[in-house]
């Protein structure tokens, strides 16, 4: 009897305990279902706001270009095409993700731009184009599929303006969305997720579930125009919402304070309840099978009492890692450990697939990720992903436990490390761009951007950074930079450079109350020389000879090659006439030494002109053209000599300059004619021949001589 009411109140026991967990299950049910709405609306997040910084970072790389390309001296003039042909090009070829890149005119015309079939297009009804000119500042514009390209592109542009601020152009760029399609495609996302970048009017620019062919096509979907429409109306955003089966997520890219694209998220919601209703039957399954062989245990073994289920409990309970209790002596408390232990399991779970995707969507960029603890003393890096090791040279293993400066090595004395401190005292993102250095000690420039990550209390806890190898952009900046103020083949200062550096002088003259001296050099018979050896030979001459004369200056000089053979040569501070004769000649001596080319030697001769200031001109422009003269008129006097600048040959030039114009004319107008005087032998009269004599016939000066003109036609200094 005794063993029968045992057994009863051990049923009863049973059923007292596990009654009230299934209640606590189905109650807790509809709470474990939003939790796992919140967690997958949090995932969406950090996807789509992941996706939109990475945007952002290309949208600032095109920025720079654009900006790099606006201020290129061959863009902001008119007169330097091929230059900015060659620049344009250059800067395409450096930057791969882009469909075109080029310069528009005021007029929407294409310049500095290789492709003749540009030229014949009108650029002017592209919205960009328009903004550019209307905004004046960088802007983004809408999708295009190119023209000429054939591509699919969302373009930027930004205004050009002259050395006057006036407003000349338009710089534009094509971000080509074929390739950001493929980077969303690489994604590793879960099946039920789906991302796309689409436009602010629904136009789909980038997915991880469309075709190619779908770009550029109105997104149909309902729930993304009404995230589109909340967007448009600052009072109506909010976070994500649900229309009828997906959930939806949005994220804005921001481009200097406006969004004209967005990141969103999708997912379907059933897909995510579904896994909590699966859990639920599993529970109820495992809940009620329990309570069952509960009931035949008790009835089976009384003496046991309630030992195994405590055992079932503390084995599963150790397959989960947590180890054994022992016997627990009352019911109820095996009924609230199960409980727990259930719930435990549920949210692990979670946070394990949650960690696993953050993990692989982390470990995948190929941009190098650091987390730094912001709450330890020197904020140590306890993250790197496998990105940043190959980026820098070094193991995570090295560089864990460290602060970041040690990627400085001592080149600490930066800008924009002084922008990071600033941001980081004061909680705030910043992006910059700084020079690294790698386990080698070799220099990579790092495009960086930090953002401070904050708890549930708005604590920062880690601060998270993006790095980005930007060597190559900024090398090909810097050699760009390079080619537009140097000579390509010699490598000295042209005509831009050296037009600052004697502007410069002048600056310095005056405040200084000196005087300076610029020296016109043009090489005697040098186009004999070219026809005679060829133009290769030519080459090497001009390089041996801008290397001679570079080493016979002072450091403060200037050897400026400004095209063919003429070089000039600025003498900073040297107006006294006999240092000046002393630097001459030296430059002359040096000059006719002889070059030996294909195993003979040659003498190069120079004819030399020169002019002062501030006797001879108060600008660049007019003491270039005051030695150019002085040049012409070494020429003249025989080659090889030196002249300076003398007012009166200015009547002369002009005068020469007015009859070789009037001589043009006279040709195109048929102005001249031919006089025939008849030849008669003295001896015996007769007809022997004709002398056949021209004739100008000047519509103002009326009949000119002969001699007046014949002579300047056939003079043509070489």
């Amino acid at each position: 009897m005794s063993n029968f009411r045992l057994r009863t109140w051990l049923v009863v026991l049973i059923l007292m305990a596990v009654l009230p967990s299934l209640v606590v299950v189905l109650i807790n049910h509809q709470s474990n279902q939003a939790v796992s709405l919140e967690r997958a609306t949090t995932q969406m997040e950090a996807v789509a706001r992941l996706a939109a910084a990475t945007h952002e970072q290309s949208v600032e790389g095109v920025r720079q270009i654009l900006g790099t390309i606006s201020s290129g001296p061959s863009v902001r003039r008119y007169d330097l095409e091929q230059l900015c042909i060659e620049f344009i090009d250059n800067v395409a070829k450096a930057s791969p993700s882009y469909s075109i890149i080029g310069v528009l005119t005021l007029e929407g015309k294409a310049r500095c731009m290789k492709d003749e079939q540009l030229k014949a297009i009108d650029f002017s009804d592209r919205q960009y184009f328009k903004d550019a000119i209307e905004g004046r500042q960088f802007t983004v514009g809408e999708y295009v599929f190119g023209r000429a390209s054939g591509k699919k592109a969302l373009t930027y542009s930004v205004p050009v303006y002259d050395y006057q601020d006036q407003l000349k152009g338009v710089a534009f760029a094509g971000l080509d969305l074929e390739k950001v399609d493929q980077r969303l495609k690489g994604l590793h996302l879960d099946p039920d997720t789906q991302i796309f970048l689409v436009s602010s009017s629904g136009l789909l620019l980038a997915s991880t579930h469309k075709t190619l062919d779908d770009i550029g096509s109105l997104h149909d979907d309902p729930g993304l125009k009404e995230l589109l429409s909340a967007q448009a109306k600052p009072q109506d955003r909010s976070g994500p919402i649900q229309v009828g089966e997906s959930l939806y997520v949005i994220a804005p890219v921001d481009h200097a304070g406006m969004s004209r694209t967005f990141f969103v998220t999708r997912a379907n919601q059933q897909a995510i309840l579904g896994r909590g209703l699966s859990q639920l039957r599993s529970q109820l399954l495992v809940l009620m099978a329990s309570a069952v062989l509960s009931v035949l245990l008790a009835w089976v073994i009384a003496t046991r009492k309630i030992s195994v289920p405590i055992q079932r409990l503390v084995q599963r309970m150790n397959l989960a890692g947590k180890g054994g209790y022992g016997s627990i002596p009352q019911t109820e408390e095996v009924v609230l450990t199960s409980l727990e232990f259930n719930l435990l399991n549920h949210h692990l779970s979670d946070m394990l697939r949650q960690l696993q995707l953050h993990q692989a969507a982390v470990a995948s960029s190929s941009d190098g990720i650091v987390i730094c603890d912001a709450l330890q003393a020197d904020m140590p890096m306890v993250y790197v992903n496998p990105a940043f090791e190959r980026m820098t040279g070094y193991a995570a293993s090295e560089v864990l436990g460290k602060s970041c400066r040690f990627l400085q090595s001592e080149d600490r004395d930066q800008p924009a490390v002084a922008q990071i401190r600033q941001a980081v005292a004061a909680n705030k993102e910043v992006a910059v761009t700084l020079r690294n250095y790698r386990h080698d000690g070799s220099l990579f420039w790092n495009s960086l951007r930090i953002a401070p990550v904050r708890d549930a209390r708005g604590l920062v806890t880690h601060y998270v950074g993006i790095q980005t190898d930007v060597t190559g952009r900024i090398q090909n900046e810097e050699e760009l930079a390079r080619r537009a103020s140097h000579d390509w083949l010699t490598g000295l200062p042209n005509r831009t450079l050296l037009e600052d550096r004697i502007s410069l002088a002048i600056e310095r003259a005056k405040r200084e109350n000196a005087a300076f001296t610029i020296a016109f050099i043009d090489l005697d018979n040098f186009k004999v020389f070219n026809d005679s050896i060829g133009h290769a030979a030519g080459d090497t001459l001009l390089v041996e000879v801008g290397r001679r004369l570079t080493q016979s200056v002072r450091a403060q000089d200037t050897v400026s090659r400004l095209g063919g053979d003429e070089i000039v040569v600025v003498f900073e501070g040297l107006g006294e006439p006999s240092l000046l004769r002393e630097a001459l000649i030296r430059l002359q001596n040096r000059l006719e030494e002889p070059v030996h080319l294909h195993g003979k030697d040659y003498v190069v001769a120079a004819s030399i002109g020169i002019a002062n200031f501030p006797k001879d001109g108060d600008s660049a422009q007019s003491l270039l053209q005051h030695a150019d003269i002085a040049m012409y008129k070494a020429k003249a006097d025989g080659r090889g000599v030196v002249r300076a600048y003398d007012p009166a040959l200015d009547a002369r030039s002009n005068e020469k300059l007015e009859l070789s114009n009037a001589l043009r004319k006279g040709l195109a107008n048929r102005e001249f004619e031919l006089h025939y005087q008849p030849k008669v032998e003295s001896g015996t009269g007769l007809l022997s021949g004709f002398e056949a004599l021209v004739r100008w016939h000047h519509p103002v000066h009326g009949l000119i001589p002969p001699l007046q003109f014949i002579a300047h036609s056939q003079s043509r200094p070489a």
